[in-house]
């Protein structure tokens, strides 16, 4: 009997640092889980969404998905597109069988406000019955401040976790990064 189980991850994006936060987030998770949980994470960056095919290939990966990583500033609110994308998928979802997280850039100064798609994707993780994890409830833990400074000072870090972290494609999206 195979014991191993498949997680799969959806990572949707809104800029090329967000991505590799969150690559870099859902690597650290699959080192926590048990050896017998392989993880296959798909990224999708904010702008291809737009477009009608696109969008209908990432919403049969966000239905299928046991976890999705909204990626984001949190400067702003997400864009219609995006929206629009979410609402196509979000009631294929089986209540209690996903999480939705949302994953803000910490080094944006909020204020005091949340971010602004914090009560968005709260209530899109109700309605589709997901569970709701967000890091902007808590300061980050000493390790994270640190690893981000020298992630930042380090340019072979974010081409390091892009090659080591990140997962391959192996079908055609044609948007590269610049696109």
């Amino acid at each position: 009997m195979d014991d191993s189980h498949t997680l799969k991850i959806l990572i949707v994006y809104e800029t090329l640092y967000d991505a590799v936060r969150a690559t870099v987030m859902s690597q650290r998770l699959a080192d926590q889980l048990q050896s017998s949980t392989e993880i296959k994470s798909d990224l999708w960056k904010f702008e291809p969404l737009a477009y009608p095919d696109a969008r209908e290939e990432a919403a049969n990966e966000a239905a299928a998905a046991d976890m999705i990583i909204f990626a984001t500033r949190g400067t702003a609110e997400l864009p219609d597109h995006v929206k629009s994308w979410v609402a196509s998928w979000m009631y294929r979802k089986r209540p209690g069988e996903a999480v939705l997280v949302a994953l803000f850039d910490r080094e944006e100064k909020f204020d005091g406000e949340v971010p602004r798609p914090l009560d968005y994707l709260q209530e899109i993780a109700k309605k589709a019955g997901m569970d709701f994890f967000c890091n902007t409830n808590e300061p980050p833990p000493p390790h994270f401040e640190l690893e981000s400074k020298s992630a930042a000072d380090d340019p072979d870090f974010v081409s390091a976790g892009i090659d080591d972290a990140a997962p391959q494609y192996s079908g055609s999206r044609e948007w590269g990064i610049n696109d």
